[in-house]
């Protein structure tokens, strides 16, 4: 586990309010898992630094979803 992965989750949910399934945040908090499954898979994945920015111009967060994922068919995943 990355503290500072980790770090990035907390600071996530005290900005937005929302809750970081334990599932997404232990996966996010293993340095590198989400450049492996990136070589490993078709889809886009959202970095661990990257989430709840906004996406191709929409705020997905504000709206109470968490992106982190972007299938090959263009389909966001939360």
């Amino acid at each position: 586990m990355d503290p500072v992965l980790a770090g990035w989750i907390d600071a996530l949910e005290r900005e937005s309010g929302l809750h970081v399934p334990l599932a997404a945040r232990e996966w996010y908090s293993v340095r590198e898992a989400v450049e492996w499954l990136a070589r490993h898979g078709d889809n886009i994945l959202v970095s661990a630094a990257r989430l709840g920015n906004p996406i191709d111009g929409l705020d997905y967060l504000a709206g109470g979803w968490l992106v982190t994922e972007t299938d090959s068919r263009a389909r966001r995943w939360s």
